[in-house]
């Protein structure tokens, strides 16, 4: 049996949190009266994902390569696992060809919900869909405790640095669009540390 205890209203916030993702990608191209609540839904759901991720972190200094490779297993495998069935899916229904390959490739690496906006693009790649969330927490997690060892051993305020790292990648976001998700990783810095 585990020692470890469930924290309830975390637990509820969590099935919360996932059952408005559900609604906001089930019901997003609908009237206006379902656009008011999509618009809500998204005004929070995604910030309250960071928040809760960490509720969990405590103050200490990280071994950066040890947590690098527990958050890979925990996030990047289910999203690379997501999205090669999605693509053995596709093949199955569309057949193989090179340049829906090549698109594939360049999705899973850029890690984007949606086509870049902005003039300038590292590389023009179709969105992956919904799994950007795991490479962008996954993001957001490392930068984190590499900023936390940094304060740490520096004496630094965290908070100031991930409130500057995060207003710095908004303001980026009409003038590049970084893979990874790196963006959204940066930006939600300032949620994770919230928690």
């Amino acid at each position: 049996m585990s020692n470890s205890k469930r924290i309830n209203y975390i637990d509820i916030a969590k099935g919360l949190a996932i059952i408005c993702v559900i609604i906001g990608h089930t019901f997003a191209k609908y009237d206006k009266l379902d656009r008011l609540v999509i618009t809500f839904i998204y005004s929070f759901h995604v910030p309250l994902f960071f928040i809760l991720s960490g509720f969990f972190v405590k103050d200490q200094t990280y071994d950066v390569k040890k947590t690098i490779i527990k958050k890979a297993k925990q996030l990047l495998l289910p999203y690379a696992v997501i999205n090669v069935l999605r693509y053995i899916t596709k093949l199955i229904i569309a057949g193989f060809s090179i340049p829906g390959l090549k698109n594939f490739i360049l999705s899973l690496l850029y890690a984007n919900d949606s086509r870049a906006h902005t003039k300038f693009c590292i590389i023009a790649a179709p969105p992956i869909g919904m799994t950007w969330f795991l490479p962008a927490l996954f993001f957001c997690q490392i930068i984190y405790i590499c900023l936390n060892n940094f304060a740490r051993k520096y004496n630094t305020s965290i908070g100031i640095i991930v409130v500057i790292m995060g207003l710095v990648s908004y303001g980026l976001n009409d003038i590049i669009w970084l893979p990874f998700s790196l963006q959204q990783a940066m930006t939600g810095l300032v949620f994770y540390h919230i928690g």
